[in-house]
């Protein structure tokens, strides 16, 4: 079980470290979302994104979290099943008679 823990954990480190360095202030997208995140709670920003509310940037950042977790999730389930085939085959090896 630990080691499912800890590839889910190295895996969600992974997705969250690479979808973060997709997020600067620069990026029109990311201007867009918090924009939108900001008139969720009433505030506009007009383009200028230090005027976002904290509310808005945690938001986003719950939601880079969220992404990260759902990517890592399927990196685990992958992982699980590649091992479960390579035990399949294991076990298929093992089983076959020696050769005479």
């Amino acid at each position: 079980m630990t080691s499912i823990t800890y590839t889910q954990r190295v895996f969600e480190d992974i997705h969250s470290n690479l979808l973060g360095t997709h997020i600067n202030v620069f990026d029109p997208l990311t201007i867009e979302r918090l924009a939108t995140n900001s008139s969720v709670f009433g505030a506009a920003i007009g383009g200028n994104p230090a005027l976002a509310p904290s509310s808005a940037i945690a938001l986003l950042d719950a939601t880079t979290r969220v992404q990260a977790v759902t990517l890592a999730l399927a990196d685990s389930y992958r992982l699980a099943a590649l091992c479960a085939l390579a035990g399949v085959a294991l076990a298929c090896i093992l089983v076959l008679p020696p050769r005479l």
